[in-house]
């Protein structure tokens, strides 16, 4: 339990330590582009900026946070519901009924942007769990697509020159 509970509290310090960076790091990209003097200069600057961030992925970096925190909120409650269970069972059944139905929203929320991309309710993990969705579908298409040109090439043979059956129309 003290370890998890440990984990949780390390993971949610580090949320902290990676909120400041990103406001660090957004107020340098919002003030750099005004430090030159001509609009011609300072939209050089923004696009240099831009092109870097997207270079190093700033968008995933700035996602961590959340995500961490979310963990870090995961394990705090996992711990609470282990000592719960060793201390007091009745109350561990409550705290594991509540959380486990906030877990199944959670769940939903985090789904609901695989299924319809146009859903406003998002978690951190709704971008890992689509980019994943959409690898496995890709993976089943590309492996059924196999699969049809094999049967397609062990039924109709070769066709080099007229159509003379009914099986090769």
């Amino acid at each position: 339990v003290n370890a998890v509970w440990v984990l949780s509290l390390v993971f949610s310090i580090m949320s902290g330590l990676f909120a400041t960076l990103n406001q660090q790091w957004a107020r340098r990209y919002l003030q750099l582009p005004h430090i030159p003097r001509s609009a011609s200069e300072q939209a050089r600057v923004r696009s240099f900026l831009f092109f870097g961030a997207n270079k190093y992925g700033i968008i995933s970096t700035m996602e961590l946070t959340p995500m961490l925190l979310h963990f870090s909120i995961l394990l705090f409650f996992a711990g609470l519901i282990i000592f719960f269970f060793i201390v007091y069972k009745t109350i561990a059944i409550v705290l594991s009924i509540s959380v486990g139905a906030f877990a199944v929203v959670y769940l939903v929320w985090t789904i609901l942007p695989c299924i319809d991309y146009r859903c406003p309710y998002r978690t951190p993990m709704s971008s890992v769990l689509w980019y994943t969705w959409q690898t496995c579908l890709s993976s089943v298409t590309l492996f059924l697509r196999w699969v049809l040109r094999l049967l397609h090439c062990c039924r109709v043979p070769y066709n080099f020159g007229d159509v003379t059956s009914l099986r090769q129309r």
